[in-house]
């Protein structure tokens, strides 16, 4: 959830960013402001999957009958 916490606002502060910048014809800084969100967005969902691999206990590995993990 501190992940959510965090990342979350910049993700929104970055498509404001965005689409203000874009209204204004600025689009090298829109383009900036996008990669921001973009880069939050990953590091919000990748974060996430870690955070729900190490609480779930991990990925069943190739070969593995449904159900089994390896932790």
């Amino acid at each position: 959830m501190a992940a959510w916490a965090l990342q979350a606002p910049l993700a929104f502060w970055g498509f404001v960013g965005t689409v203000r910048a874009a209204w204004h014809r600025l689009f090298g800084r829109a383009v900036v402001w996008l990669l921001f969100t973009v880069w939050t967005l990953l590091v919000l969902v990748g974060g996430s999957f870690v955070v729900a691999m190490l609480v779930f206990g991990g990925a069943a590995s190739v070969g593995d009958p449904p159900g089994v993990n390896n932790m």
